[in-house]
């Protein structure tokens, strides 16, 4: 799972706020800013492959999983405080 579809080929932020299922949270400005920085960084697996070793795609693959991990904790997060 990294933050790009077919190999090569960059999400845009809108796509990545898609793919996480993102909109549902709230401040969205917040969400929007960090999804465009993610997708336009290059430090994602798929725009590293051919161009570094395999333990530095190791580390961006761990890195990968653990942004995915926060976005899940920080919807639980949210669904939580609404139910109060």
């Amino acid at each position: 799972m990294g933050l790009l579809s077919p190999k090569g080929k960059k999400l845009t932020a809108e796509e990545y706020i898609e793919r996480y299922d993102l909109s549902g949270l709230s401040q969205q400005d917040l969400i929007r800013s960090i999804a465009k920085d993610i997708s336009e960084s290059g430090l994602t697996k798929s725009g590293l492959s051919g161009k570094t070793n395999v333990h530095l795609e190791a580390q961006i693959l761990y890195l990968e999983t653990l942004v995915e991990q926060n976005w899940l904790i920080l919807k639980q997060l949210e669904k939580l405080n609404s139910e109060k």
